[in-house]
């Protein structure tokens, strides 16, 4: 980003393209005159770098845990409502991750423990973690792939993702906190074999030309 060039004037710009992605999001690129960056995923750490015009402010606006609320209504997990409830389900999750941790039950007190870092990672939080597991089960990432992605043995993203979906891993069986989930992954993977065709909780209509009986499938129609 430090890299990209600036337009004549001075100007940082991006393209914003409606619905390119296959979710139907917005996405951003370099400007067309090839100055600029993709200002959607611009870090944090260098922000502060772009000013405003005198007069005016930069804010961004972040709707909150928001897919995991589409997650939450749209398997009907009453579970996983009610922890959204809470107002922050990433500390509710992080208990499910390292249930041998010191947890209270007050949120507060367990937020301050879900943001220090793990042994592993001393400069991401547990809380990152929990986000990462959260969002990658959600929409279709298996125990191996959540192992690889939080740095942990197979055994142990098993075990974290019992307590969470529920199924049985190992020797052991787990009811799950959150089984609705699964259950509506697999309402989802049904609709796709049969019919090849999806509807978003927002009513857009996806047609899939591809391999429809690939896990690769599911997890894109899950996106």
């Amino acid at each position: 980003y430090l890299r990209s060039r600036c337009g004549h004037d001075g100007r940082m710009r991006s393209t914003m393209t409606v619905g390119a992605a296959e979710t139907a999001r917005w996405s951003a690129n370099k400007a067309p005159d090839w100055t600029g960056w993709n200002i959607q995923q611009l870090p944090d750490r260098v922000r502060e770098i772009i000013e405003a015009d005198k007069g005016l402010e930069i804010g961004y606006a972040d709707l909150e845990q928001a897919e995991s609320h589409f997650v939450a209504y749209d398997s009907g997990d009453e579970g996983y409502i009610a922890a959204h409830r809470t107002g922050d389900v990433h500390t509710y999750v992080c208990r499910l991750m390292w249930p041998s941790l010191a947890w209270t039950g007050d949120l507060k007190h367990d937020r301050a423990l879900a943001n220090e870092p793990p042994d592993f990672d001393p400069y991401h939080s547990r809380r990152d973690y929990g986000k990462r597991f959260q969002h990658g089960g959600n929409m279709g990432r298996t125990p191996q792939g959540v192992a690889r992605q939080i740095h942990c043995p197979i055994s142990e993203a098993e075990e974290a993702y019992g307590r969470m979906y529920g199924g049985r891993y190992g020797n052991r069986t787990f009811d799950g906190a959150f089984p609705g989930i699964k259950l509506r992954h697999q309402q989802v993977w049904a609709e796709i074999q049969q019919t090849g065709v999806t509807v978003s909780c927002l009513g857009r209509r996806r047609q899939f030309l591809g391999r429809t009986w690939t896990s690769a499938t599911l997890r894109e129609a899950l996106g």
